[in-house]
């Protein structure tokens, strides 16, 4: 699985460099001006600035988080063995995917949103429907916030 993600990139990046009609910047990049980017010593202006920028997992600001051991999305594709149970911060799209995935597996999975719904990017309906079938193999609690966490016998806490 690594190695065909790692070979998809590949693939991607090097059509993107070769295409001729296509500016391909690989880099970090910040708007200095309407329509104006820099990136590196480069400026870029233009009428339209299509950005892809990929994304990164974000880690909230939990009191003691700095002190634990504890996996992103990104990071918990590559765990070895299937943990007895965990806990996913976070109660979006990507929660529902690895929790039904670690669920399916074996594993006792706890989802926590802070929002009032699982899913909240789609119609309300649809939420409510997803948690309806979802809370057959997850435990998931909406509503809440972590607001600290700490090691406790070696678990480890995924967040999303």
């Amino acid at each position: 699985m690594r190695n065909a993600i790692q070979s998809d990139i590949s693939m991607i990046r090097e059509g993107l460099e070769s295409d001729d009609v296509l500016d391909y910047y690989d880099g970090v990049a910040r708007f200095i001006a309407p329509y104006t980017l820099k990136i590196g010593a480069e400026t870029l202006k233009a009428p339209m600035i299509f950005l892809c920028t990929g994304s990164k997992p974000f880690v909230p600001p939990i009191e003691g988080l700095d002190g634990v051991t504890y996996l992103t999305s990104d990071e918990v594709l590559n765990l070895e063995s299937l943990p007895e149970s965990l806990v996913i911060v976070g109660a979006g799209y990507i929660a529902a995917e690895y929790g039904h995935f670690f669920s399916a597996m074996g594993c006792k999975v706890t989802v926590i949103g802070n929002g009032p719904r699982v899913l909240q990017q789609e119609e309300p309906e649809i939420s409510i429907l997803a948690k309806r079938e979802m809370e057959q193999y997850l435990d998931i609690h909406t509503g809440y916030r972590v607001v600290s966490v700490e090691e406790n016998k070696g678990m480890k806490k995924l967040m999303q």
